[in-house]
Parts: C-alpha cells; structure tokens; sequence
C-alpha cells in the first residue's frame, strides 16, 4: 500500500534568517500556497513507510527573492529532515549555508542585465575558465572548522572563477552583516507581501496523494533486474513486511535518470526526462542487445513487475539513442577518432530522452521501446522471479 508522506516545516534557527524562513512557509501553507506572484514548489523523498514531502523552493520574481531549501535540521533514522533553507537568493546575491557550518558561499551578480540573467544560472561555477559571461564573483568563508562559523567571506582567488576589478567589488563580505541584510528582506519585504493576502477558509492536505491512473487495458507485465539485496528485501516482504524496517517495506525504487542534468533543456525535452526511473522491458524478460547496460548493469536478479497504477509510468524510443549514435560513429570515422566526445554522447542521449511519453498516451509502435517508471513501486507490484543472465 502505497505510504503517504509526512510534510515537513523548516525549524532550524542555527542562522539568522531561519526563523523568518519558517514563517513564510507557514503563512504559505496558511493560504494553500496559492499566492498570486509566489511560486512554490515540493519536493519527495524516503522509502517504504519512510516518506516525506517539503517545500523545495518559494520563488518571486518581483520582489527579486528565491529560497532553496535542502538543509539537514534534524536526524530521522535513515533519512535525515532537510527542510531549513539551504539558499537565499535577494538583493542580486545569493547565499549558500550548510548545517555543518562549512561555507558560507556568497555568489554576487555583476552583469550588465539583470532582467535576463536572473532566471537563468548565473551562479555557475567555473566562469572563467568555461569562458561563461563575467555576471558572478563567488565568495567563501576560508579555514573552516566544523561547528564554527567563518565570519569573513573571501573571493575565490583562483583562476577558473573572476575577480573583482571595479572599485565597488570588494574582496571579502561580512558573513553576519549579510545575512542580516537578507533577514531583513525576508521579514519586511516578502513576509508582508504573503501575509496581504487572506488566509484560506480550509487548508488542504498538501500531502494527499493523487488519485490513481487506470493501467491502459492489456498492458504489461514488465520486467527489471534487481541486485541481491533487493530481491532478498523483495522476497521478505511479499512473505511478512513485519520482518523488514519501516522504511524497507517497498518494491523496487526509481535510480537512473533518462536525461543527465548537464544536457540542457528545451521547448522539445520534458522536464520528466531529468528524473531517476526504474527501466524495464515487457512483456517478456527478454533484454534488448541494445538495452542492455542500461537495464541490468551490475544486475541479475529478475523481477516481474505487475502495476496497479499508471501513475508515474512512461515509455521511450531507445531506437532513436541508436540512430543518433550510428550517425555519430560514422563522423568518428571519418575524423579517425576513437571516442565519442561529451557533447556528442549527450547527443544521442537527448534523441532518446525526447521520446519520451506517458504509457497512457502510448499507441504502439516505438522499435525498441524502454519503459520507465519515476515512481516507487510497491511490494504488491512486484514478484521476484529469480536469478537469470541479464
């Protein structure tokens, strides 16, 4: 049975500025988190029984402010709670702090634009050397000790980041003075924006799971390979979940991305092709020649895997990978090269990433088709059928 997370508020008060971050979530959640200029966005993780769901990142471009949070305020067993903000973007700065004191990183803009920077990552690291437009100078707390908090953030004198050149670039920021400053912006510029807006007459449950998605008639079963762990998890559960730990008690969990997060995106990517999946074949174990490594790399424990729910299941043309890399070889001979470069691996990668479709929409037809699956899948769903030679 499929668990429902738990939500988990930012509680942390090791900075300045982390009060003020509970409070804008909490006067978020007291409005659905439906605020006209505000977008917020969620983000899952856990196993099992184990799961969880925070607020990832509160976004408004018109009060020029973004916070990120992925910060570890408290232990959960396995897993830890990462809810506390973890970045503050404002005033053109942004501000990176860790729970281990490390840091904190300052990134500065400096370009001539910031209308059209200001979405895009201007954070980058490495300007410099990757010859990237100078709109960043990065500054970070030096010596650090663990549990001591650097007060005075240099710049990075090294030669894959810039410089200070101007006069008003400094070469080093208080770290308390600045996180004031962003303190201040949270609690008198964008808290009162949120708190204009009324509260909501109910609140709903922001961790309710969707409703389910009818599997396409005769569809399936699938097949993946697991390693032993899994499949011996896998066997004790089916038999008794009581003998797993709370957070064990599941099928088979998403791993490999279809798309790696250095391929750029575009209007001809879904955003989904970034996620992690579980890649399967179906409706026979049978595994492609040309698919392979990527669905038993490492691998030989089958599993059948009968779905329940059409949610978060997708299916893709690894033909396409194919055709894009048979061209490319074809330019490797002919420049006598030995290997693919980066850019042309994610080349053919982005070929097969670009068809993807959610199995609901599928009609037949794909020449190889891969099946993924981005969400976890519970032990009902799947049997393990036993070891076999990928």
């Amino acid at each position: 049975m499929t668990t429902t997370p738990t939500f988990l508020s930012p509680k942390s008060r090791q900075f300045p500025f982390d009060e003020a971050c509970e409070q804008i979530v909490r006067a978020l959640h007291a409005r659905n988190f439906k605020v006209p200029g505000f977008e917020v966005n969620f983000r899952d993780y856990g196993s099992g029984e184990m799961k969880f769901r925070y607020v990832d990142s509160v976004k408004n471009d018109a009060l020029d402010v973004k916070l990120k949070f992925c910060r570890v305020q408290d232990n959960l067993g396995r897993w830890n709670d990462v809810a506390a903000v973890h970045t503050i973007q404002a005033r053109k700065m942004s501000l990176d702090v860790y729970d281990d004191e490390s840091g904190p990183t300052l990134c500065v803009y400096v370009g001539d634009d910031w209308e059209r920077d200001r979405n895009q990552y201007w954070t980058r690291f490495n300007a410099q050397l990757d010859r990237a437009p100078r709109r960043c100078l990065r500054y970070k707390g030096e010596g650090h000790y663990r549990g001591r908090r650097n007060q005075l953030m240099m710049c990075e004198r090294d030669s894959r980041e810039y410089q200070p050149v101007e006069p008003h670039e400094p070469f080093s920021y208080d770290a308390a003075k600045v996180m004031d400053e962003l303190r201040a912006h949270l609690v008198d510029v964008v808290l009162p924006a949120i708190e204009a807006h009324p509260i909501a007459d109910a609140i709903d449950d922001v961790c309710a799971l969707p409703a389910p998605i009818p599997v396409p008639d005769n569809f399936g079963p699938l097949f993946t390979y697991v390693d032993y762990s899994d499949a011996s998890r896998i066997q004790a559960g089916r038999k008794d979940q009581g003998e797993l730990s709370p957070d064990d008690r599941y099928g088979v969990r998403p791993c490999w991305r279809l798309a790696p997060i250095d391929i750029k995106s575009g209007p001809d990517m879904p955003e989904v092709a970034y996620d992690g999946f579980v890649w399967c074949v179906g409706p026979t174990p049978r595994v492609p020649s040309e698919l392979r490594a990527d669905i038993s790399f490492y691998k030989d424990q089958l599993v059948k895997i009968t779905l329940k729910d059409a949610r978060g299941v997708f299916v893709a043309e690894h033909a396409a990978y194919e055709k894009r890399r048979a061209e490319l070889s074809n330019e490797l001979v002919r420049q006598r090269r030995d290997h693919f470069t980066n850019s042309e691996i994610n080349d053919f990668v982005r070929a097969r990433a670009c068809t993807i479709i959610p199995i609901t929409e599928y009609k037949e037809g794909f020449e190889i088709p891969v099946y993924l699956i981005n969400r976890e899948l519970d032990l009902d769903e799947v049997e393990f059928i036993g070891k076999c030679e990928p």
